[in-house]
């Protein structure tokens, strides 16, 4: 792939970027206004052509618009464009999908670990918090339930009972009927208030309970078990 001419050295000859090297982290890095996002255009459009798989995941949308406008005809059907604002045509994702029992916890971690992120949590300052919503993601993994189960699971005895029914872990089991079950109406009242408060948030935005509600988007499928030319995945956050 070239990424331009190099004019400095004696003998004039195109800078290239090999294959192996976009496989690595790469790094672009440059004041505001020097061409940055162009480079990733070039670079992502040149795979699409080539019939190479790629994923451009763009907080903003002004990249994921201009990649999405020069896909060629002949990769269209394999490209995936996720737009969670898109409320007429919107793909669902769960990132809690799993099936395997082995890969729950580990699912549950990584949910838990972007909560964390976007709400500030620590096991330093929000321990009892973490606790609560770990445990929470895991009995909704036992029962196939999406993350919009988390505030009916908190207050909804009737709806919390019957998920426990199915749970397969004895230390989540254990957390929800000994540890949670002991808890007063005022303990749940100051233990959960915040968590509920956060959550009511991200469930009464629209656009977050739509993709939440369902999943259609199986990237683990996409990028393993599609035809060999590869997908493109163009995502707007």
């Amino acid at each position: 792939m070239i990424l331009g001419t190099d004019y400095v050295s004696t003998n004039i000859k195109p800078v290239r970027l090999s294959t192996d090297a976009l496989r690595r982290h790469l790094y672009i890095i440059g004041k505001s206004g020097t061409g940055k996002s162009v480079l990733l255009d070039n670079l992502i459009t040149d795979l699409i052509e080539n019939g190479s798989g790629c994923c451009l995941i763009d907080p903003h949308g002004d990249l994921a618009e201009a990649v999405a406008s020069r896909v060629p005809q002949k990769r269209i059907n394999n490209v995936i464009y996720f737009d969670p604002a898109e409320l007429s045509y919107s793909l669902g994702y769960d990132p809690r999908t799993c099936t395997a029992q082995d890969n729950r916890p580990l699912v549950a971690e990584n949910v838990l670990s972007a909560f964390a992120h976007i709400w500030g949590l620590s096991a330093q300052h929000t321990p009892r918090l973490l606790h609560i919503l770990r445990n929470a993601l895991r009995l909704l993994l036992d029962n196939h339930e999406t993350l919009l189960g988390i505030p009916r699971l908190l207050t909804n005895t009737p709806y919390r009972t019957q998920l426990l029914k199915r749970c397969e872990d004895a230390t989540v089991l254990m957390f929800w009927e000994d540890e949670f079950g002991r808890w007063n109406d005022r303990q749940r009242s100051e233990y959960l208030a915040s968590l509920q408060n956060k959550l009511g948030a991200l469930m009464s935005n629209p656009t977050m309970r739509h993709t939440l509600s369902h999943s259609t988007l199986d990237l683990a499928t996409a990028m393993n078990e599609v035809d060999p030319i590869g997908w493109t995945g163009i995502g707007v956050t």
